[in-house]
Order: structure tokens, then C-alpha cells, then sequence
């Protein structure tokens, strides 16, 4: 078993290239899910806070739009052991979701009414066609797999 706290100190002495390869590794290497986990705070501050509020609409549409096409619609054949399994496709479209209404919150919250509320509408009719069609897949899914930071449901409501 190795040392997290002796690999730690290791990878600080290493050279600077060595922890950039390291990281190339483990994106490699690394489900979506355990890259999500690991740096989904780092690029939500970084890509997705920067972007411009008709970039985010245009982001959000094409979310739309893939959801729609079924790119993130992954059935598989359940039983009693795999019944609570979630695909990473809906993993993904979930985790997707949640960035946009996060996003969408803070553009309503920056002033940005009228776009904030199309993003809004467009993420909310996503919501709406959970488990309809071929958008998403899962046993069990609804509104408890969102892991949005926001209270998009109040925003929403108070642009009314």
C-alpha cells in the first residue's frame, strides 16, 4: 500500500514536469466520474464562470440538443444485482445539468435576467424530459441525482 503522505511529499520534490506527467496519467487513467470529482471544482472556476452569459446559452443548447439526440441515453438490461447501477452517460448528463443551472443562477444573480431565464427554460424542459424518450437512463431517476448549488427552483420562480 502506498504511503499517500510520503507520495505527497514526493511529488512536491519532484521536478516541475514530472507532476504535470502524473496528472496526464491519471486523466488517462481516471473514470469521468474521479476526474469530475477531482477537478470538476477547478474547471467550473475556471472554464465555466468565465464564460459570457450568450456563450452559456449557446453551451446550454447544444446540451439540449445532445440530450435530445440521445447522446447521453445508455440503457442496459437490469436484474436484481445491477438494478441501483448508474451509467456514466447519466452520470454525465446529470452532472451536466446541474453545471448549467449553477450557471444559469449566476447569471440571474449577476443581472443577467433575460438570458439567465432562457437558460433557465431550456434546463427546465431538460428536468421535464427525464427519463422520456431516450435522453436519459437510469432505474431510478429524478430531481435527487441534480447536485446543483443553487436553489434553481426559488431563482426560477422569482423571475416569474
Amino acid at each position: 500500500m502506498i504511503d499517500k503522505q510520503q507520495l505527497r511529499i514526493l511529488i512536491l520534490k519532484a521536478n516541475r514536469e514530472e507532476p504535470i506527467q502524473y496528472i496526464d496519467t491519471c486523466l488517462e487513467e481516471m473514470t469521468d466520474r474521479q476526474i469530475n470529482t477531482v477537478f470538476g471544482g477547478l474547471y467550473y472556476e475556471q472554464v465555466i464562470q468565465s464564460m459570457q452569459p450568450q456563450v452559456v446559452l449557446e453551451q446550454i443548447k447544444v446540451f439540449l440538443k445532445e440530450s435530445l439526440a440521445g447522446v447521453y441515453y445508455a440503457p442496459f438490461d437490469m436484474n436484481s444485482k445491477n438494478f441501483d447501477w448508474v451509467p456514466p452517460q447519466t452520470e454525465a448528463w446529470y452532472s451536466e445539468l446541474s453545471i448549467w443551472l449553477d450557471r444559469s443562477c449566476e447569471l440571474v444573480e449577476q443581472g443577467h435576467l433575460k438570458i439567465g431565464k432562457e437558460c433557465l427554460d431550456i434546463c427546465f424542459q431538460l428536468i421535464d424530459k427525464q427519463g422520456d424518450d431516450d435522453t436519459v437512463f437510469a432505474h431510478e431517476l429524478g430531481d435527487w441525482m441534480i447536485h446543483a448549488n443553487h436553489d434553481y427552483t426559488a431563482v426560477y420562480e422569482n423571475l416569474q
